[in-house]
């Protein structure tokens, strides 16, 4: 039970490698014997992600006393119902935070079955609401789907209600299919993106005099963004939106 002290040591690409191969492994082998058989194997896909810093020299500086994360879809097992859905990601948010985790995130997609994690908000505080302080947030919501001054209001409660425990994580894909996209009124095009961050960024700011559209709750409210994505757009993005 005694507290680990960070130790850093640096990694050649080969050790790099052979990290990350059992990190995930140790990630699978964890996520499948926690929720049982699920109804396809992508349903696992819970991460657990290593505190790395990347050097300038191409190796990477690792803390030996990592923070871990936990991606969590809320799966519904093949037999099982949402409610116990619910139940199993509450449970393992509980587990997490007593094992010393550091984040709980929830993914948003949408006509899937399986996956229920489709009101993610709504799932995040209640999930935030049986913990205590583990940091609990959205790996991602996928802001193209919703107005952003609804994004600001729903967050702004929850850190309201939560305070210092809320992570935004943004995402530009649909999370859903083409028919849920439609029905989502899902804004496709790629270059609005940026406009709808900073339309969310502006509505989580602190309200300036005069200001006659305000998030109520969510004006000031210290919440993290962050953005997702699997290629460097939402890279350079975050990286040009400071």
């Amino acid at each position: 039970n005694q507290r680990m002290q960070p130790v850093t040591q640096t990694l050649d690409k080969k050790a790099i490698h052979e990290l990350h191969v059992q990190v995930v492994r140790s990630a699978q082998v964890f996520f499948d014997g926690y929720h049982g058989r699920v109804r396809r194997s992508w349903h696992t896909s819970s991460l657990l992600r290593p505190a790395c810093t990347l050097r300038p020299r191409g190796d990477i500086q690792l803390n030996m006393a990592p923070r871990f994360y936990v991606l969590d879809l809320a799966p519904v097992r093949e037999g099982g119902t949402i409610a116990e859905a619910f139940r199993n990601s509450v449970d393992l948010a509980r587990h997490a935070e007593r094992w010393g985790f550091t984040r709980f995130w929830i993914a948003e997609h949408h006509n899937m079955p399986g996956i229920a994690s489709a009101a993610t908000s709504i799932l995040i505080g209640h999930v935030a609401g049986e913990t205590s302080t583990i940091r609990v947030g959205s790996g991602g919501v996928m802001l193209p789907n919703h107005a952003p001054l609804i994004i600001a209001e729903q967050f702004g409660t929850l850190e309201t209600l939560y305070p210092g425990r809320i992570d935004l994580g943004l995402g530009r894909a649909p999370g859903s299919d083409e028919l849920a996209s439609r029905a989502l009124r899902y804004e496709t095009a790629e270059e609005n993106f940026p406009r709808q961050v900073a339309e969310l960024l502006a509505y989580l700011a602190p309200a300036g005099p005069g200001q006659r559209l305000i998030a109520f709750p969510g004006a000031g409210a210290n919440v993290p963004i962050w953005l997702l994505g699997s290629s460097t757009y939402s890279a350079q993005l975050a990286a040009q939106m400071g």
